[in-house]
């Protein structure tokens, strides 16, 4: 349907395709349906027969919505601040509020994950801080962690959903197209990360939805251990389980890491020392 359009109907010539086993003609064409679908009720006012919730299901949501708001919930956009520049004394200013970028880390690292974010929410200015100090850190690498997840994601089906816990910056959506890509952060930088405790995501996650879960520097918090169960929930038979941390801190604080993922239900395939960072590859068994 077009300005202008003569005809009440229009031919489509639709080409029959397959990629993979996977129906790309009929996705393409559910596509143009739902295109016409929303058309026609923003247009003409005319209600889909489909893809409508219940009145009980909107009441639902929207009470959520409301607890949400009381709670202090809220998902917070913040991208344009994160790429504000800062003054020298501004700087200096967040330096003596927050310290350092290992002091940052030993904080967050030191409480559970529900209390770090009820704090950044409260202050996104500290996730700020050290999302920026963080960014300073990664210039001195000869290994960017997340630009060797873009790597492998790439070699894998373009069917697979990932899911990104601790997406930060939103990086590898960025690289790879927010499409298939969910993105988990105490505080999003863009409508398309999801504000949330990676302890539990079920309210945007079901069990079996996710083919990868990605956690690239961001087993963080004293209940790192509920992530990968969170992980292993999320994940469809066979799925894979992603991991990068500092090779330092697999000896330290993350000591028991490889059982915990074997815990979980994973047989781990690869464990690979690369510069400063361990990366790790399981699979759902």
């Amino acid at each position: 349907m077009r300005t202008g359009q003569g005809k009440n109907k229009v031919t489509i010539h639709h080409v029959k395709a397959s990629i993979g086993r996977f129906d790309y003609d009929q996705l393409k064409m559910r596509r143009l349906r739902f295109k016409k679908t929303l058309a026609d009720c923003a247009v003409d006012g005319v209600l889909p027969e489909s893809n409508l919730v219940t009145p009980v299901q909107a009441t639902q949501e929207a009470i959520r919505w409301l607890e949400r708001l009381e709670k202090g919930e809220i998902s917070c956009i913040t991208r344009r601040e994160l790429d504000v520049k800062l003054t020298p004394v501004q700087i200096q200013q967040r330096f003596i509020a927050y310290g350092d970028f290992t002091k940052l880390n030993q904080r967050i690292n030191s409480e559970k994950s529900e209390t770090t974010r009820k704090r950044m929410l409260k202050n996104p200015e500290e996730w700020h801080e050290y999302h920026r100090q963080y960014r300073e850190e990664r210039k001195s690498w000869k290994v960017i962690p997340y630009e060797n997840w873009v790597d492998r994601i790439l070699e894998l089906s373009q069917r697979y959903i990932i899911g990104d816990f601790g997406c930060g910056e939103a990086k590898i959506s960025q690289a790879i197209g927010s499409g298939r890509i969910i993105s988990i952060d105490h505080v999003a930088i863009e409508p398309s990360v999801i504000s949330c405790d990676m302890a539990n995501v079920s309210k945007y996650i079901h069990d079996g939805d996710l083919d990868i879960a990605l956690f690239s520097l961001s087993l963080m918090g004293k209940n790192w251990e509920d992530y990968l169960k969170e992980a292993a929930r999320c994940l469809s038979k066979n799925g894979y389980l992603f991991i990068s941390e500092t090779t330092n801190s697999l000896s330290l604080r993350l000591e028991n890491l490889r059982q915990v993922i074997q815990q979980n239900g994973f047989e781990i395939y690869r464990d690979e020392k690369i510069g400063q960072f361990t990366f790790i590859e399981a699979r759902k068994t």
